[in-house]
């Protein structure tokens, strides 16, 4: 968006639900997308994109004029508990929040002097003890089939006629 121009044309505090209601109207050779829309009232009232709703961007045919109809909130929990969202964002809003996981993740490696300093005892005690009681464990489970075994053997099968 080259040429825009913004002008605000209705501001209200809603301290109810805490959130600023703003009605603009922005001057543009196309038609703005939501997101060009965030940016621009991102950087006018010194908010995050994550804290601002918009509710529609409206337009007469023909006209280069365009009314927008946003919601600026204080912080991004009162946007939760007051808007509705769709289907479609809140699938999308998941996946927003999942993306920084894998970033987080990405540790640097650790450094020679930081290998060295684990014994390498530590290490395989561990290894040798979970092996064990793998070993214990299949034999704990044998025995306990064993028992029920018999059990069932035991029960006579007589058919009561009626």
């Amino acid at each position: 968006m080259d040429k825009t121009n913004i002008k605000v044309i209705n501001e209200t505090d809603n301290p109810l639900f805490k959130r600023k209601e703003v009605e603009l109207e922005v001057i543009s050779e196309t038609n703005p997308s939501k997101s060009d829309v965030d940016k621009m009232l991102s950087i006018r009232y010194n908010s995050s994109p994550d804290k601002i709703r918009i509710k529609k961007i409206d337009s007469k045919f023909g006209s280069k004029v365009f009314t927008v109809t946003a919601n600026i909130y204080d912080t991004r929990e009162d946007m939760f508990k007051t808007e509705r969202f769709s289907k479609k964002e809140k699938e999308k809003i998941k996946k927003a929040e999942e993306a920084p996981v894998p970033a987080e993740e990405s540790k640097p490696e650790p450094t020679p002097t930081q290998i060295e300093s684990k014994p390498e005892e530590e290490k395989e005690e561990p290894k040798e003890e979970s092996k064990e009681e793998q070993k214990q464990a299949p034999e704990s489970e044998k025995d306990s089939d064993a028992k029920e075994v018999p059990a069932k053997e035991n029960k006579p099968e007589e058919k009561k006629d009626k």
